[in-house]
């Protein structure tokens, strides 16, 4: 199967969810997978490399602080959404899933920071497009809560209890098995069965 992960950074960045990623991609590529990491550009890094065996692709839509500027410039605040940029967002995704034949995105951290990524996906999600969102962390910040209404995913994980908590104080229309996004405790891919699967344990994506 071919997966994305994407995120905000990716290594040499060091960070809990970055950290994360390099070991998700690098044991799914051991077992067998195609892994690509669509993730922000980083002065002094290539815009393409493999590390790990993980294909990443680094991108100026998916660095904060590129958007953050091109925002500040218009004089609008970062959870303000630009729908030109929110168009080319969803642009790069499209045709970076087409010409890699993306079969699954799971996406990280994405309900903070910046609104496209999430709102991007989210219609690429309602054309048809398996999604996943890890949340590794909870803020309280508005964008937070804004982006867990306005978004939609087949499956939606939490890294811990407390993360969990958060979230559904947050968001208490996200229950288990209800709606278009279900929780998951535990990670989405089964090892066993080779699927993803959300919380009514359907299968997202076959990995066979």
């Amino acid at each position: 199967m071919r997966i994305c992960l994407t995120h905000y950074a990716f290594y040499p960045t060091t960070g809990g969810v970055e950290s994360h990623l390099l070991d998700l991609g690098a044991e799914l590529v051991k077992q067998g997978h195609e892994v690509y990491a669509l993730v922000g550009s980083l002065e002094g890094s290539p815009p393409f490399e493999e590390i790990q065996g993980i294909k990443v692709y680094r991108r100026y839509l998916m660095n904060p602080f590129y958007v953050r500027e091109r925002k500040a410039q218009l004089g609008l605040p970062t959870e303000k959404v630009v729908l030109t940029i929110l168009r080319e967002i969803k642009v790069m995704y499209e045709s970076f899933i087409e010409e890699n034949k993306i079969d699954i995105v799971h996406a990280h951290n994405f309900h903070h920071f910046l609104p496209g990524p999430a709102l991007a996906l989210t219609e690429l999600h309602d054309q048809g497009l398996p999604t996943v969102l890890t949340i590794h962390e909870v803020w309280s910040e508005f964008i937070c809560k804004d982006l867990l209404e306005r978004t939609r995913w087949d499956a939606i994980i939490t890294v811990s209890r407390h993360v969990e908590e958060g979230i559904r104080e947050q968001a208490p229309h996200l229950k288990n098995g209800e709606g278009s996004a279900c929780w998951q405790r535990k990670y989405a891919f089964c090892s066993e069965t080779k699927e993803w699967r959300n919380a009514w344990a359907r299968p997202v994506a076959s990995m066979s």
